[in-house]
């Protein structure tokens, strides 16, 4: 928007100041150094201002929500992912017994039956010692 003159921008400036006001409130807090330099380092690896990494922080508490660092939600990302894995292989370890439980029903033996339980025991074994080793 152009301006005429220094007061019509005085001008503007004013009445837009007096319109925000009526619906925001500024609020000064004091740190010292370190708490500023804390939340500095949050800020910048949340990708936010400092204002803004304040305010998300303040109402989050009061809200009884948590913040999390993108460190966190990317950690809680990676188990999820590992989880969503896991599930489906479980799901294809009980499709592979529940066909294996349908062919003993109909011509295996006692002795076989016991053979492939083991084979899915050992596949279940490998399974967590493999969600271990991700995990930790």
């Amino acid at each position: 928007m152009p301006y005429r003159d220094d007061q019509d921008k005085k001008s503007y400036q004013r009445a837009y100041d007096a319109k925000r006001r009526k619906t925001h409130q500024a609020v000064k807090v004091t740190l010292t150094i370190a708490q500023f330099r804390k939340l500095e380092a949050y800020a910048k690896d949340s990708g936010l201002s400092v204002a803004t990494a304040l305010l998300s922080l303040a109402l989050s508490q009061l809200d009884g929500i948590p913040s999390l660092s993108p460190t966190t939600i990317s950690a809680l990302d990676e188990v999820t992912r590992l989880l969503r894995a896991s599930s489906n292989n479980v799901n294809q370890i009980a499709h592979a017994c529940n066909l294996e439980v349908g062919f003993l029903n109909q011509s295996k033996s006692p002795q076989e039956g016991a053979e492939i339980l083991t084979k899915i025991h050992e596949g279940l074994v490998q399974l967590e010692v493999l969600i271990s080793k991700k995990l930790s």
